[in-house]
């Protein structure tokens, strides 16, 4: 979206303080993103720090500064939210439990 790649990364709502606010979400702003060509793309997370690849070389952007990065809270359940896909599971908000969890690997 906008030539842009998002990773979103989420606590549990089980993970510590749910009054503090954590790195949640990352947004590189990559032109690669919007060429219309295949790419590689790879995330290194050492929590709170999170590093992306660009076709198997670290990405550095042209400005010299890094991602926008977005503070939030954990999961936890909310009233009128509906059903929000993330990877290896759905939040089941009116069951205040993770669902449809993925059997397997992410590599």
């Amino acid at each position: 979206r906008n030539c842009r790649l998002i990773l979103l990364l989420r606590r549990d709502f089980g993970e510590g303080d749910l009054n503090i606010f954590r790195p949640a979400e990352w947004r590189w702003k990559l032109p690669e993103v919007c060429d219309s060509e295949w790419h590689h793309y790879a995330v290194n997370v050492r929590f709170p720090n999170v590093e992306l690849f660009v076709d198997g070389e670290p990405y550095r952007a042209p400005d010299g500064k890094g991602p926008e990065v977005i503070d939030d809270w954990p999961l936890h359940p909310a009233h009128g939210v509906n059903t929000t896909l993330v990877i290896g599971a759905c939040w089941q908000g009116t069951e205040s439990d993770m669902k449809h969890h993925m059997h397997g690997w992410l590599a």
